[in-house]
């Protein structure tokens, strides 16, 4: 609610005196719409100064500097493992940039907690650096993007170096369990989907020394990559009605920021 709260306490309007238009399919729930930026309030100021609507629409260079932004992200990963391959240690840093006004992280490390398990355990350590720039914001994919690629790279580097398969060694690491909390994934086809993916894209015919493979004078390339995300969930209730006239009322509590719940 504090959103709601910053324009009408910005340009002293009363909150009661303010009309607010609610839009059940605007989408869009991370990013620039989530939050109050500077040109939300000239509008505002705009509207009441001409006394009629105003529309203020960015252009696409403003899009980079005057909304939120990703932040970037300087990553250091260390991966223990055996020559077998099997992962005993992971160490997953990140150091990221925000506004001098907020502490907003990039959890670019989150990812290493339950991707893959590690017998010696797994550190992540997430540091900020405030700088004088405009604060970064959630956007698509937040953190775990950043995360993966820093941390898959490592794990094809540690392929290399082990002489194992990229998808074996993902296979000989992959877990059952939450690293983390040691509980049970709620779901987890990490398995599944290496095999299969594997066995369709052809995978078997890939030779693992970097540039071997060409077709004519054109050098061919073929890789893999695995991801998580973490889901958080909540307890939710559905109301079912009944009408007289052979109609029925669905009633649920939800969010629709585009992804087509609703529909």
């Amino acid at each position: 609610m504090q959103h709601f709260r910053s324009p009408p306490q910005s340009n002293g309007t009363a909150r009661n005196d303010c009309h607010y238009v609610v839009s059940q399919f605007l989408g869009g729930g991370f990013g620039g719409k989530a939050y109050v930026w500077p040109h939300t309030l000239l509008t505002i100021l705009a509207a009441k100064a001409l006394k009629r609507p105003v529309r203020f629409q960015l252009t696409r260079a403003q899009m980079y500097s005057m909304v939120g932004h990703q932040a970037a992200s300087v990553q250091t990963i260390a991966l223990g493992a055996t020559t077998e391959g099997r992962l005993n240690g992971i160490r997953h840093d990140s150091i990221s940039p925000t506004a001098v006004s907020d502490n907003y992280i990039e959890y670019a490390a989150l990812c290493a907690r339950s991707l893959w398990s590690a017998t010696g355990g797994i550190a992540t350590n997430h540091k900020i650096v405030h700088v004088n720039r405009n604060t970064p914001t959630a956007l698509r994919a937040p953190h775990e993007a950043l995360g993966h690629f820093a941390l898959e790279s490592a794990m094809d580097e540690l392929a290399y170096a082990t002489g194992v398969d990229p998808v074996q060694l993902r296979l000989l690491n992959d877990t059952e369990n939450d690293p983390d909390t040691g509980r049970p994934f709620s779901s987890r086809a990490m398995r599944k989907c290496l095999i299969e993916g594997a066995a369709r894209f052809g995978w078997e015919k890939r030779t693992q020394e970097p540039g071997s493979m060409r077709r004519g004078r054109y050098l061919l390339g073929q890789g893999m990559a695995s991801a998580i995300y973490t889901h958080w969930r909540w307890p939710g209730r559905a109301r079912v009605t009944l009408n007289r006239d052979g109609s029925a009322l669905v009633e649920l509590g939800t969010h629709e920021i585009g992804t087509g719940t609703y529909t």
